[in-house]
């Protein structure tokens, strides 16, 4: 996936559900499918 990434955006405060807090970019990547589903 990171091989194809085509852009970044301005990392943000972020923190799911069951996770911690996280500092992430969003990323535009090429030619990516989700394989599964996840309950977050």
């Amino acid at each position: 996936m990171l091989a194809q990434v085509e852009m970044l955006g301005t990392p943000e405060r972020t923190s799911g559900e069951e996770s911690f807090d996280m500092v992430v970019p969003a990323l535009k990547v090429r030619d990516f499918n989700f394989s599964s589903v996840t309950k977050f």
